[in-house]
């Protein structure tokens, strides 16, 4: 992990486990939006990104909730990939976010300062594009900051016992053969282990940590996938205020992803 470009002093790792990152922003469903700009847009970005696909869409809570998904509306997301399969863009009519991944050809970690301004850059392309074509300028509600970490089996853990070393929500099982009692996980109680959010009182940010077994695509490794997320609302839809957001989105994954982790897994990907 890095610092962060705020006033906050962060924790810095040398070796973070995190596979994939994740910034962007969450808006009202633009009106007058249809598949057609799709196809507009992406010869915007086609000359950074030129892989293109079209997937079904992030269902939102909210739409949900105030019943406004609509399957006539034949909702979609586009995704933009550039050559490296390294960095993409995901748009649809209520969202826009900006993902880094780990590859073979790209292991190193990009970090937080330098893949912000590239959002920045990107959605005000973004919204240049809404400008030229007559559409009003999403009215943002969230922000969201995501890190996707994999904790590998046969590098940072062997049995799901080793996640007691590692992780802080699963020490009490370790601690309990202090009272004659010993505890093994079982193997079927692996598929989802945890899932619990906070509201952290200081900064208003909603953070969200979920850990699960997972088997990676790309080499077939059994994985314990961390992801943490934090989400906040900015306090107008100016960019100065959504990058105030995302700051505090960052930092909020940063000190959670600290904060949930034992002394152990701090020297392992070698805290600062």
């Amino acid at each position: 992990m890095e610092p962060s470009i705020t006033s906050v002093k962060l924790p810095e790792y040398n070796f973070p486990p995190a596979v994939e990152t994740l910034m962007g922003v969450h808006f009202a469903r633009l009106a007058g939006w249809n598949i057609l700009h799709f196809g507009q847009l992406y010869e915007r970005f086609r000359s950074s990104y030129p892989i293109a696909n079209l997937v079904p869409p992030v269902v939102e809570q909210r739409d949900i909730a105030q019943g406004t998904f609509n399957l006539v509306d034949l909702p979609i997301r586009a995704i933009f990939t550039d050559k490296n399969d390294t960095e993409l863009l995901q748009v649809q009519a209520s969202m826009f976010l900006r993902n880094w991944k780990k590859t073979q050809e790209t292991e190193n970690y990009t970090h937080y300062a330098i893949l912000k301004p590239k959002f920045q850059q990107e959605w005000a392309r973004f919204t240049e594009f809404l400008q030229e074509n007559s559409l009003k300028l999403p009215q943002v509600f969230q922000c969201e900051v995501t890190y996707v970490n994999h904790l590998v089996r046969g590098r940072e853990w062997d049995s799901y016992n080793d996640l007691a070393k590692l992780l802080k929500p699963f020490a009490p099982r370790s601690s309990v053969v202090d009272s004659g009692r010993s505890y093994k996980y079982l193997p079927e109680a692996a598929a989802v282990f945890l899932n619990v959010g906070y509201h952290i009182v200081e900064t208003d940010v909603s953070l969200q940590i979920s850990v699960q077994s997972a088997i990676r695509k790309p080499d077939g490794s059994e994985v314990i996938q961390m992801t943490i997320t934090a989400k906040d609302a900015p306090v107008n839809n100016s960019e100065g205020s959504i990058g105030e957001a995302l700051d505090l989105c960052h930092d909020a994954v940063i000190q959670g992803f600290d904060d949930v982790i034992t002394e152990a897994a701090q020297q392992q990907w070698g805290k600062r």
